[in-house]
């Protein structure tokens, strides 16, 4: 069975939830271990989508750098406005 595809977002609130779960005093070994699970696969998964958005990030900047530069902006950033 196939998981519909969670935001970052959701994913994150998840995380907490099972952060708080493994915290409480009433969960079993077998749950512990898991949500662990859960929990290291969700956190893999972020961490791929925040990869993901960093090289768009630093796609976008290294375009907007020399747009800049080509365009004789004078900023010393590279961010051009």
């Amino acid at each position: 069975m196939t998981q519909p595809k969670q935001s970052f977002e959701e994913k994150l609130a998840r995380i907490d939830a099972i952060v708080k779960e493994i915290a409480s005093d009433q969960t079993t070994l077998d749950r512990g271990i898991a949500l662990f699970t859960e929990g290291r696969e969700l956190i893999a998964s972020c961490e791929a989508q925040l990869r993901g958005a960093q090289a768009q990030v630093d796609a976008a900047s290294s375009a907007s750098g020399a747009t800049a530069t080509s365009s004789g902006g004078d900023r010393d950033d590279g961010i051009s406005f």
